[in-house]
């Protein structure tokens, strides 16, 4: 897979983050964002906005996702960051 195949599949699941989010009044892509200021308004805005429950979509084999779910299969780490080995 390509360098770039790979910037439009995190773009497109970023979107839906964005939409999503949008829904519940929060904007992730306010201003100038790169990477990691994005992966960090998504998980403020999930955690502000109380949605981690929140069914998000369907994950690739279509069982329902939370949002909690989506945001660590997405970004491959953990929703709240834990501090030697708790939840902070």
């Amino acid at each position: 897979m390509s360098q770039n195949s790979f910037a439009f599949k995190n773009f497109d699941a970023e979107m839906q983050f964005a939409r999503r989010l949008g829904e519940h009044g929060k904007r992730v892509f306010a201003g100038l964002n790169d990477p990691t200021i994005t992966k960090d308004r998504i998980r403020q805005a999930i955690i502000d906005s109380k949605v981690d429950c929140t069914i998000f979509g369907p994950n690739p084999a279509g069982k329902p996702e939370t949002y909690q779910q989506a945001f660590e299969r997405h970004f491959n780490e953990p929703l709240v960051p834990t501090r030697k080995g708790k939840r902070a």
